[in-house]
């Protein structure tokens, strides 16, 4: 057993990332004609499981029907999606459709016969057309139906559309009205004389999502006991909103909140929730960018508590006997990729690819390589980092798939468990169905596949959506040339997600190590003796002095696990002391701004 290391291997699953695929918009009209049942109706469960070759995982989730608009009458529906928990392995997909029990909407679906290991084979199956697309979300707060590209003011008018375009009404199979459900559970939960919240101010406006970075939410009467913040969901545009997890919430008083923007938020309003259910929302939020992060619940690690982790990239992995993952495909610290033998025959499609990749790889840093040899293999968990063209959901234009693996560590110092996520297998995947140009001059029914290349490699980088259709990781993508979409705003975020990865690495307990710059990127890390920042003591017992040969912007300190602990916005200052008295024993490490770069200092805190 390597020191400071608990590996507990056997017990913890094998996750899979799909991370998130870029959309383009079916109009209704196209997705009634494509449907075979519409339906209006209510999760009322889930459960994962194998298809019988045991590829992949699905979920399905059965909807109890109130409304048939189109199909056969049946009183429930089961709508399955890619991915899903078994066990030790969890297939995850995103955006999968993401349908929490209660959900409620009208679906538009399409007949989908999988064979699930377990699941009845005389119950028919279904997907969504066009994934989210397909599924008309009822907010029962607001009153109004919304998917990532429409919104309706009200259930009827969705339902008189419904009308229209399959020239029937729909067909009431239970007596139910959900809006006027909600008002009443609304008027249950109101307590005489709870004062009215007030949001004044957010504080920063322009911030990162899923880095840890810190918004402080100002106003009044947000009460003692936490409640809940959502913010807009970069993954629709906005259209519906997602929840911080209990554990993003810095702290909360009855004037202030400090709370850590959960990955996948985008732009726009921020709702605060009392725990009184009293809620008011802020407008003005600038997402600038977003990184993946997995949210999961180990009940051993840290009270069984559900976390963001963040998911490392790595140069190699030696596995040890009892780990249940491949080595993963790297070559010299890099992702090596292959493309298909098909993909490989498509000169122009190469071209394309190489134009969109490279200059993310050499101006951002990741450390992608394409090798020579070619691969039969595509969407698989085989070892293969591949590029191909396979069978995607309707309006899916293409995306990526991470794998990952996790180790239990602990720190021998703190005691403290923790989950260390890496990829050891990225897959590209492309829909073969779509109209693509590969030359640059994409004509309105076209699509730049050199921008969706673009978009996917900031995915494979770590980066999520943001809702800004200036930008190449906005959520979606239309048809025509997409030369206004600029790949820049992504390159410092990436940066900065290899300088996390690297700070973050612990190469005395991992038998992996960090991820390095690529070879072309011209702006690599500085060496020990080019360093602009020193920090001494080391170890520390009550301060440790920053000093730099040029100004400090602002530093940030986390300890061992990736937690946040303090944030400091420094105004030109060469020498900083950081007061670590209070702060438990233990190893930590701080990333520090100058105007043009990032540089990282490790210390120990020793009592």
């Amino acid at each position: 057993m390597k020191q400071l290391l608990t590996l507990l291997a056997v017990s913890l699953p094998l996750f899979i990332f799909s991370q998130v695929q870029l959309l383009d918009n079916i109009p209704l009209q196209k997705q009634v004609a494509i449907a075979d049942v519409i339906v209006e109706g209510k999760v009322i469960n889930e459960v994962s499981y194998w298809d019988v070759d045991h590829k992949n995982i699905y979920t399905v989730h059965t909807l109890e029907v109130s409304k048939m608009h189109k199909g056969g009458i049946t009183s429930e529906i089961h709508l399955v999606s890619l991915g899903g928990t078994i066990g030790l392995k969890s297939h995850i997909v995103r955006p999968a459709l993401k349908l929490p029990v209660n959900t409620v909407g009208v679906f538009v679906v399409k007949n989908a016969p999988i064979a699930l290991e377990g699941f009845p084979s005389d119950k028919p199956t279904y997907k969504s057309v066009g994934l989210s697309q397909g599924v008309y979300r009822y907010n029962l707060k607001k009153g109004t139906v919304t998917n990532p590209f429409l919104k309706f003011s009200n259930h009827k008018k969705l339902e008189d559309t419904l009308t229209l375009l399959t020239e029937s009404k729909a067909i009431p199979l239970k007596e139910v009205d959900y809006f006027k459900t909600e008002e009443e559970s609304i008027k249950k939960k109101s307590v005489f004389g709870v004062k009215k919240v007030q949001i004044n101010a957010l504080s920063p406006t322009q911030i990162a999502a899923g880095n840890n970075s810190v918004l402080t939410i100002s106003g009044t009467n947000f009460g003692t006991s936490l409640g809940t913040v959502r913010f807009k969901n970069a993954d629709d545009g906005g259209a519906t909103t997602i929840e911080a997890l209990e554990t993003n919430i810095v702290s909360w008083t009855d004037t202030e909140i400090k709370i850590k923007v959960p990955s996948g938020a985008g732009s726009g309003a921020v709702e605060v929730e009392t725990s009184a259910g009293v809620s008011f929302s802020f407008p003005g939020l600038e997402v600038t960018h977003n990184y993946i992060t997995f949210r999961y619940r180990n009940d051993d690690i840290q009270g069984g508590e559900k976390l963001e982790y963040h998911i490392h990239h790595i140069g190699s992995h030696t596995p040890t006997d009892d780990e249940i993952t491949t080595t993963g495909n790297f070559e010299n610290g890099a992702y090596t990729f292959n493309y298909h033998t098909d993909f490989k025959s498509n000169a122009a499609a190469v071209d394309a690819f190489k134009s969109g990749f490279e200059p993310i790889v050499c101006n951002a840093g990741s450390k992608f390589t394409i090798s020579d040899a070619t691969t039969d293999a595509k969407l698989a968990d085989d070892n293969i980092n591949s590029i191909s063209f396979d069978t995607t959901d309707a309006g899916v234009l293409g995306f990526v798939v991470g794998r990952a693996y996790a180790y239990i560590l602990q720190d021998t110092v703190t005691l403290e468990y923790f989950l260390y996520f890496y990829y050891y297998e990225l897959d590209y995947v492309f829909n073969p169905d779509i109209s693509w140009d590969f030359d640059g001059d994409a004509t309105f029914f076209e699509y730049d596949f050199n921008a969706v290349v673009r978009h996917e490699t900031g995915h494979a980088a770590g980066l999520g959506h943001v809702i800004n259709n200036a930008e190449i990781m906005h959520y979606a993508i239309g048809s025509g040339p997409n030369d206004n979409t600029t790949s820049e705003p992504i390159y410092d975020p990436a940066k900065a997600k290899i300088t996390f990865d690297k700070a973050a690495f612990i190469p005395s307990i991992l038998p992996i190590t960090a991820t390095d710059f690529s070879d072309c990127y011209t702006l690599s890390v500085v060496s020990p003796t080019q360093r602009s920042i020193t920090a001494y003591p080391n170890p520390a017992t009550e301060s440790v002095i920053l000093n730099a040969s040029q100004p400090i912007h602002s530093v940030t300190i986390y300890t061992l696990t990736g937690k946040l602990l303090n944030q400091i916005n420094v105004k030109n200052s060469y020498e900083l002391r950081l007061n670590v008295n209070d702060m438990p024993s233990g190893q930590y490490f701080i990333i520090v701004q100058f105007e043009d770069k990032q540089e990282v200092v490790r210390f120990i805190k020793s009592n």
